[in-house]
């Protein structure tokens, strides 16, 4: 069974579409944002097998040794980046 991965990267909600700071104020490029990032997780759930995430976890991959290595990770504390400082 052959699987497929995703990989969504994800600036800050607040930090991206800085190009558009001339014709949208901050809360309106969030809102574009945040609406980008639900339409493409949208799309991914209709893919067979989606739902498991690495929220959470980190695949790291030994090209020498040809194996995949799942490693949990934590949030830092106060990095809004990765959610380590919601509360």
């Amino acid at each position: 069974m052959v699987s497929a991965w995703l990989l969504v990267p994800v600036k800050g909600l607040a930090g991206g579409k800085g190009r558009l700071g001339g014709c949208l104020d901050a809360r309106a490029r969030r809102a574009l944002n945040r609406y980008f990032l639900q339409r493409t997780l949208a799309v991914a759930r209709a893919f067979p097998g989606a739902g498991r995430t690495l929220a959470g976890r980190m695949l790291l991959f030994d090209a020498l040794e040809a194996e995949w290595r799942e490693v949990a990770v934590a949030p830092r504390a106060g990095c809004a980046a990765c959610g380590g400082g919601r509360g």
